[in-house]
This record gives structure tokens, sequence and C-alpha cells, in this order.
């Protein structure tokens, strides 16, 4: 495969110049085929013609020998004569006999080759006044048959297959007659011959192809003719050796002058190219402007698009950066009326019957208060979050006196970074729906390690998530959407661990969520 844009181009061209090579060689031999079939059909038709118009002559001139033969009177001497002379006129040569009503013989040139007893009989037993069949002497040796009758004479003429067809120039198509059952009556070139089922226009013979044709002759005859069409073997050696060297040159020619239009065309694009290569590894950070025809435009349009590229690319940073500081701060805000709410609430109350609890209340507040709305952005030490955790749990201790909870967290975790407050709201979210069926809720805080990741385990003995929760907190967390307080919680996670994840198992009274993410590589392993 090509890697550059001159090899591309040099392939391309060798390619299409091989195509252009051989669809031309390919063309010129269907046309050489094709003038030879034209030449080689007309022939074969007026040579079939030829044979056609040969076969009727005999058939013609044999029936005037037999019709003067039959109104013949005198003796051997005078018929011989009158025989011979008649046979010299029409151009033939054959065997005659004249037989009686009984089918004994009254004349015949061939005294030393009599008449089988067969066609004797068939002759005598017919009742047609004349015929054509085809006759086989001892030796196998076929004839055509030719007979006339008279109410008491009846004359035979018998033409042998090799004398058929005859004429003073021969026939380019080698030809078979055969009698109306098939049998082969005459043939030039036997050693040519067809097997009379190929109906096609084409035969395969000798390793020879023919074109073949069939004509019907009187009487139930037919011809068959056939002229070689092209020396298979011979052409295929030829053509192959002719289209090699052919294409072999081409292919040559076609590889030098394609290298030498690939350099000449590619510079523009190897320079462009490597220009390229330099401004996407920061070593340059535009083209040169220098270059011709198409080329300058289309460098002066990179450059432009790179320029554009380059301020959407700050923009869209300058964005993103502000978009995160704004979902960060949305995050982080969410709890805080409802906490506030709620907290200054139980202060009222309290205040009225139990000063001592008050104060407490207002100093845990003032705590998450300034811890929360002190730090800004910034995240915070786990030990330090979970502290104000705590401060959270008691003003909800105070608020709900059956509520209790438990916070467990190895020393060692203590310093690993966390959101401020990330688990505030699936607290809020656990107490809110877990008090609303037990007034003795009670929430359990573990952090821990297990192999390479660290855990936040949530568990309550509240009702747990029914199926339809479950589903849309599936559906939440897969597409990292939705703003309920486990969403909030997740999500704040991810923006500092990008692979966390949070998973939801049911115990026996109750729910745990847990929030897992990677071990910072700060924290020492631990056995938790």
């Amino acid at each position: 495969m090509a890697k550059t844009f001159r090899e591309s181009l040099e392939r391309d061209m060798v390619r299409i110049g091989t195509l252009l090579v051989v669809l031309v060689s390919t063309i010129l031999v269907l046309v050489f085929m094709a003038y030879a079939y034209i030449e080689q059909t007309t022939q074969l038709r007026r040579d079939t013609a030829r044979i056609e118009a040969a076969f009727v002559e005999d058939l013609a001139g044999a029936d005037q020998i037999l019709q003067e033969m039959l109104g013949a009177e005198g003796e051997d001497r005078d018929l011989a004569y009158r025989f011979y002379r008649t046979q010299a006129e029409k151009d033939l040569e054959g065997q005659f006999f004249l037989l009686d009503g009984d089918g004994r013989e009254v004349y015949t040139n061939t005294a030393d080759q009599p008449l089988a007893r067969t066609y004797r009989d068939l002759l005598v037993q017919s009742k047609e006044g004349s015929g054509r069949l085809t006759y086989f002497d001892v030796a196998s040796q076929p004839y055509l048959m030719v007979y006339r009758r008279q109410p008491h004479k009846i004359a035979v003429y018998l033409i042998k297959g090799t004398d058929l067809v005859q004429t003073k120039h021969p026939y380019a198509a080698s030809y078979v007659l055969r009698n109306p059952y098939g049998r082969v009556l005459a043939t030039d070139q036997a050693g040519l011959e067809i097997a009379p089922n190929n109906s096609g226009r084409f035969a395969l013979a000798n390793n020879q192809l023919y074109l073949r044709s069939q004509a019907n002759l009187p009487n139930g005859f037919q011809v068959q003719t056939q002229i070689l069409f092209l020396p298979i073997l011979s052409l295929l050696a030829v053509s192959l050796a002719g289209l090699l060297l052919l294409i072999l040159l081409m292919v040559g020619l076609t590889n030098h002058f394609a290298a030498y239009l690939a350099k000449h065309n590619s510079r523009a694009i190897d320079r462009l190219v490597g220009e390229t290569q330099l401004i996407s590894q920061g070593d340059q950070d535009r083209l040169q402007e220098d270059y011709e025809a198409e080329f300058a435009y289309l460098a002066q349009a990179m450059n432009q698009m790179l320029g554009r590229i380059r301020q959407l690319n700050n923009e869209q940073i300058d964005l993103e950066r502000d978009k995160l500081n704004y979902e960060r701060k949305m995050l982080e805000a969410q709890f805080n009326p409802h906490f506030l709410y709620n907290t200054l609430e139980t202060i009222r109350i309290t205040s009225q019957f139990d000063p001592q609890v008050c104060s407490q209340l207002i100093r845990s507040l003032t705590t998450i208060l300034r811890y929360s709305m002190g730090g800004k952005m910034a995240d915070a030490d786990l030990a330090e979050d979970l502290q104000v955790i705590d401060h959270y749990l008691q003003v909800t201790q105070v608020r709900f006196p059956q509520f209790s909870y438990e916070i467990n967290c190895p020393e060692g975790l203590g310093q690993v970074q966390v959101p401020r407050l990330f688990l505030l709201s699936a607290i809020e979210n656990a107490i809110k729906y877990g008090r609303d069926q037990r007034p003795d809720l009670r929430i359990e805080l573990t952090v821990g390690c297990q192999d390479e990741r660290l855990f936040f385990c949530l568990a309550d003995n509240g009702p747990g998530f029914s199926q339809e929760a479950r589903e849309h907190l599936a559906a939440d967390l897969a597409n990292n959407r939705g703003q309920h307080g486990l969403m909030n919680s997740i999500k704040r996670l991810r923006y500092l661990y990008p692979e966390a994840q949070l998973e939801v198992k049911d115990l026996d009274q109750g729910t745990c969520l847990i929030y897992w993410i990677r071990r910072p590589d700060h924290v020492p392993d631990c056995d938790c």
C-alpha cells in the first residue's frame, strides 16, 4: 500500500496504464477473432451451398440416366453405348443395373459386382415409382442408390460415396453426407468428422476449433460442413506470448513515465505534507505561502483555518473552565438551603427549653458554614471533611432523638483529598427518606481500601430503593445526568476522580451506597 501521495499517484498511473494495455490487447485479439469468424463463416456458407448444389445436380443426373436407360432397347452392346454416353454427358461415374419385374439382371456395366439379393428383393417389393437409398457393398462401402421402375423394368444407379458432390474446385470446408437414418454416406476427411448430435455453432475436434453448419438435402439426406476457425493451441501460444511481451513492454514504459510524472507533480504535495507534520508536532504554527497555482490558495485557506481553530480552541477552554466552576458551585450550594433551614428551625425550638443544646447547635452550625463557605472551591482532607459531617449528624441527632450514627475511618486515610462535603447530599437523602418509615434510623459511614481502590460506604437501615428508583438511578449513572442527592455526590466526586463509580447493595436491613475511587499514590497500602 502506498504511504505517500507520490507513491499513490505512481501506483494509480501504473494500474491505469496496465489496464489500458490489457484492454487494447484484448480488443485487438477480439477484432482478429471477429474478422476470422466473418471470413470463415462466409466461406463455410459458400461451400455448403456448393455442396448442396452438387448433390442436387448428381441426383438430377442420375435420374436422367435412369430415364434414358428405361426407354432404351436393343442388345447389351447398344445398351452399354447408350449408358456410357449419357453418363459422360452428366459427368458422373457409377454402377448401373437394369432388372426385369422379378429382379433378374437384364444389363449391368459391372458384371463382376452383382447387386445384392436383399436389395433386389427390396426393389421388387417396393411399390414406389422412384426413390433414393443408401447401398452398402460387401466391403461396407456406402453408395447412393437411385432407382426408377416401370411395370416390367427396374433401373438402378449406384454412385460411390467418394464420387458424390465432386467439383473441379476443391472445398475449403470438409463435409459429411448422411442418409435419413444418420449413417455416413460420404465424407472428404473422415478424421475431421464431428458428432452429428453436436448442434452448436462451434465444435471442438482434434484440439482444434471448427465452425459448423448443417443443411437438409432432398429425400431426407443431410450434409454437415465444418471449417477450421482457429487453431486453438497455436493461437493461444502466439496470443499469450505476444500479449505478455506487449504487456511487459508497456508496463515498463508506464512505470518509467509514471515515476517521472509522479515525482514532478507531487513536489508541492510533499512540501505541504512536511509543513503539516511540523505544525502537528508544534515546531511551526502556519504554512509558508510561496506555493504555486492552486497550492498557494490551499496554503492560505489552511492558515486561516489553523488560526480559527486556535481561536476556537482557546474559547472552548475558557468556556469549559467556566462551566466546570459553575457546575461545582451549583452542586456545592444545593444542600445549603435545606440544611440551613432545618438547623435554624431546630435552634429556634431548642432555645426555648434547653439553652445549652441551643448553644451547641449554634457552634456546630457555625463550624459547618465556615467550612463550606470559607474554602471556596478547594478540595479538603478526608479527616477534616468527616469532622464537619460529624457536626452535621450531631445537629440531626438533636432534632431526632431516636436517630443514631457511626463514622469509621482509618487514620492512614485521613489525608485523602475529597470534594468538600460530597457525602452530605447522600446523607441528607438517606435521612429524608429513611425517617419516613423508621424513627430509629441508623447511619453508618465507613471509609476503607480494597486492593488498589478506596471506598466510602454509607449504610442505613431504612426501607431501601424500589425497583423503579434503581432503574432511574442506573440510567442517570450511565448518562451522568440528574440533579438529585445521589447524582450530586457522584458528580462532585468525578470532578476530582473521573473514574469514580457508585454501587448500590442491599443489606439484611436497609441499603448500602458504596463510592469507589482509585487509591491515590501518596496513600499507603492498608488492610481494611
